[in-house]
């Protein structure tokens, strides 16, 4: 069951036991629906003429994608010093790349070793909670 829902946006039968509020722009899908086309895409338009979004119903492919992990560089590795030295020890060991492969190395060893130097950043978040409390 698919149901794209184009309803004039308002309320009807206010102060009423049958008072209904509107919502214009919806689709409303069934479970089984979903299990059909887990990867559809429901995309509301802009249209400048009209005070209603048409809506687009995309199937995606069903590839599913590996999400990567995403390097982040935690400010809290500022405050120790072997950072400095993993940085400056892969900066210096490519120094014949650009810039940009560089920061890309600096990145991948910097990644490596913040997953060694924070560990379990929660359980290392609840010993300290758990020491302040003591």
């Amino acid at each position: 069951m698919l149901l794209l829902n184009k309803i004039s946006k308002g309320e009807r039968s206010c102060g009423t036991n049958d008072w209904v509020k509107v919502w214009i722009d919806r689709a409303l899908v069934s479970q089984q629906w979903l299990d059909i086309f887990p990867t559809v895409k429901l995309f509301n338009l802009e249209v400048s003429t009209s005070d209603h979004c048409p809506l687009l119903l995309i199937p995606m492919n069903s590839v599913t994608v590996v999400r990567q992990n995403v390097f982040r560089f935690e400010n809290s590795w500022l405050k120790e010093p072997l950072c400095f030295k993993v940085f400056e020890d892969t900066w210096n060991l490519f120094l014949g790349s650009t810039i940009i492969e560089k920061v890309k190395n600096c990145g991948a060893v910097l990644f490596e070793w913040g997953k060694d130097y924070s560990g379990n950043f929660k359980q290392r978040i609840q010993d300290c909670k758990a020491e302040i409390h003591h």
